[in-house]
């Protein structure tokens, strides 16, 4: 899974590090965290990951990925780099474009309506003397 290359990237490095969370102690002794450094080669893929992720691209264009959910190192492994591949492949779709439309008149309609019943309640409320 790891060894697959994925379109855009570059190369990845590999960090270890203690992490908090589940494994009591062991988590003082052993380096379970996981976090990729992931540098993007394809620009438009760049700026896309900037504009959805932006907490997750540093100033030299790496996209960090990390994990430490688990006790064990290799599952955080793979966590971090199945986690890797959604950001990638959420960030290669391209939205649909909004194409613009105007409200109906039976829609404007509705929403004047909807405003007056609302002033109404509204005058309602006030004191008899207060307008």
């Amino acid at each position: 899974m790891e060894n697959e290359p994925i379109e855009g990237v570059g190369g990845i490095r590999r960090e270890t590090f203690r992490s908090g969370g589940p494994g009591g102690q062991h988590q003082n002794t052993t380096d379970s965290g996981v976090r990729l450094r992931v540098e993007i080669v394809d620009p438009e893929l760049l700026d896309r990951l900037r504009e959805m992720f932006p907490s997750r691209i540093n100033k030299e264009g790496e996209l960090l990925v990390e994990s430490r959910e688990e006790r064990e190192q290799p599952r955080n492994q793979a966590i971090a780099y199945a986690r890797l591949r959604e950001i990638i492949e959420e960030a290669k779709q391209v939205p649909k474009e909004r194409i613009k439309t105007k409200p109906t008149r039976a829609a404007r309609e509705r929403r004047i309506d909807e405003k007056k019943r609302q002033g109404d309640k509204k005058r309602g409320r006030q004191k008899p003397g207060d307008w």
